[in-house]
């Protein structure tokens, strides 16, 4: 399996002649983030989460529909930079008094040169996409590249592209954003790499550090994307897990993450905490092709390859498994070859997950529901007791149980 967790750090130096502003040889790559993993649901969670207020997100009103103003685009930027979003405060702008909700925020883009001061802002003004790209680059340290690529728009735009930022959203430049679309890029600005300058003096050094962005700078969150190898019941390899309650393992490295333990054999991409627990603030599911089936379908694996047959249908689909393909049955590692025996519960389902995107099903999961009407009740030992079967007995202590009423 393809596993990978984004916490390395390399350094890319260059060095920029002030006179004649030397990016001729700098080649910084799009970001290692696969950003066309992301949507706007996933955006919304993080930079919600992480800033709480944020101005995109919508109840009410289609995100996809409503269209972003200036004002909001740049106190959306700035909560991504940390920057308390109030009113009550002066700005330099004649058209921004102290009452709008947003004055903070405009006034730390002007003095951050995020925003240009003249005398007029149209904080009411619809922000088209060109706009935003030139307030984020210049947030993200690309703004000296992008003048010597050519200036606004075109050198950051190129910049943009070149980063990651927006890239997957097909957007030529003058259209106006829309609040789904400003959060994807303030997501996609916020996580992708910064360009800073690392020296002064006769010439500017400057450096793009993987995995030092927006977010780890300004709020020390940190990102990690991987295969989820282990959580608080089981590994993948064998029915012990690493840790305790609440800890899954990407790679290696430990993670506390509540309500993460479904994740097991899948990608995932999380962002935690700067504290000795690696606490995670928002997880989700990226990169995965997931195919399930019911009891009602039949499966049967034969060396590394699968097959199905549907219930409804006549025509078999196959699949290829990795050479070190996992079963997870009922949340636990099945370490029987025998796994026929498994894969077809009378109830329940199977869950075949291709989790990098090889055409190759790494993890199977299967769940096998048993049905039962409680008869009895023992507080003392945790334990439920079925009304007719005999061997019927639910362990309430045990965690890998889980149980329902239906």
């Amino acid at each position: 399996m393809n596993k990978r967790l984004l916490s390395f750090i390399i350094a890319i130096a260059f060095t920029f002649i002030t006179a004649l502003g030397c990016f001729s040889d700098i080649s910084v790559s799009a970001s290692t983030i696969e950003l066309t993993d992301y949507d706007y649901e996933n955006a919304e969670k993080v930079l919600g989460a992480i800033c709480p207020g944020f101005p995109l997100i919508d109840e009410e009103v289609t995100s996809d529909a409503k269209l972003t103003t200036r004002a909001e685009f740049v106190a959306a930027v700035a909560m991504a930079m940390n920057v308390e979003v109030t009113s009550g405060v002066e700005t330099p702008f004649s058209d921004v008094d102290a009452k709008n909700p947003y004055a903070s925020a405009i006034k730390y883009a002007a003095g951050a040169g995020l925003i240009s001061t003249v005398d007029l802002f149209y904080p009411d003004t619809p922000i088209t996409y060109s706009q935003a790209m030139k307030i984020v680059m210049i947030a993200a340290g690309y703004g000296e590249k992008a003048e010597y690529m050519g200036g606004y728009p075109t050198g950051y735009l190129r910049v943009a592209r070149e980063a990651g930022v927006g890239q997957n959203l097909g957007m030529n430049g003058t259209e106006y954003i829309t609040h789904a679309q400003a959060t994807q890029i303030v997501f996609d600005v916020a996580v992708c790499d910064m360009m800073e300058i690392t020296s002064y003096g006769d010439s500017y050094d400057y450096s793009v550090t993987e995995g030092k962005n927006i977010l780890s700078t300004y709020h020390k969150i940190y990102m990690a994307l991987g295969v989820v190898e282990s959580n608080q019941n089981t590994a993948l390899t064998n029915a012990e897990s690493i840790g305790g309650d609440n800890i899954i393992v990407i790679d290696g490295e430990t993670f506390f993450a509540p309500d993460c333990e479904n994740f097991i054999g899948k990608s995932v991409r999380v962002f935690y905490g700067d504290d000795n627990a690696n606490t995670v603030i928002v997880a989700y599911e990226c990169g995965n092709k997931a195919y399930s089936y019911t009891n009602e379908d039949l499966l049967k694996i034969s060396g590394y390859n699968l097959t199905v047959t549907p219930s409804v249908g006549t025509k078999d689909i196959r699949y290829s498994l990795e050479a070190d393909y996992s079963v997870i049955y009922n949340g636990k590692f099945y370490g029987s070859a025998d796994y026929n025996s498994v894969i077809n519960p009378a109830s329940g389902s199977v869950t075949l997950i291709d989790n990098d995107d090889n055409n190759q099903i790494d993890v199977i999961i299967v769940k096998d529901i048993e049905y039962g009407v409680i008869g009895s009740v023992n507080e003392f030992d945790e334990k439920i007791y079925d009304k007719y079967k005999k061997n019927g007995t639910i362990n309430l202590s045990d965690s890998s149980i889980k149980y329902f009423a239906s």
